[in-house]
């Protein structure tokens, strides 16, 4: 746009500026406690990050640093409400995680994990179904707000 607003084109949970990926905004009112997640990061303090920010609100959280571990897990038909994965692990790249997830469970909800967040990638995000995007370094408030905005009911606003 030349009158200098920026146009953002929103994909679900995901917002794409002009530079690439925004964080998420603010979503009207707080998830619902007692959501099973699982996270999955190869970076321990991530995973640690997520659990402790996650559980403190009510939430039930598993968190797995190797990609085979988390699948495992899925696989043991474990109720599974909300998915946040990193997309460069060593063994699987996020996108290639994901999809094995929802073979294992369909109704999976997920938030990519990212460091790199591009344009081209918020595109094969949206483009693959996924729910959400949250960018590293990320605070707390960063991510309550993406896992909030994932699992509110898509009739919300």
């Amino acid at each position: 746009m030349g009158d200098g607003r920026r146009r953002r084109q929103h994909h679900r949970g995901l917002v794409a500026g002009p530079r690439g990926l925004d964080r998420v905004q603010a979503p009207a009112r707080r998830a619902e406690p007692g959501v099973n997640i699982v996270v999955v990061d190869n970076e321990p303090a991530i995973v640690k990050l997520c659990k402790n920010v996650l559980a403190q609100q009510g939430h039930t959280v598993h968190g797995f640093t190797t990609a085979p571990d988390a699948l495992s897990h899925l696989a043991a038909g474990v109720r599974v409400d909300l998915l946040l994965v990193d997309y460069q692990m060593p063994e699987l790249n996020g996108l290639e995680f994901i999809q094995r997830a929802w073979d294992l469970q369909p109704e999976l909800r997920v938030v990519m994990i990212t460091a790199h967040g591009t344009r081209e990638l918020l595109g094969e995000a949206a483009q693959a179904g996924i729910h959400g995007v949250v960018l590293k370094p990320f605070t707390a408030i960063d991510l309550t707000r993406v896992v909030e905005t994932t699992l509110r009911p898509s009739s919300e606003p």
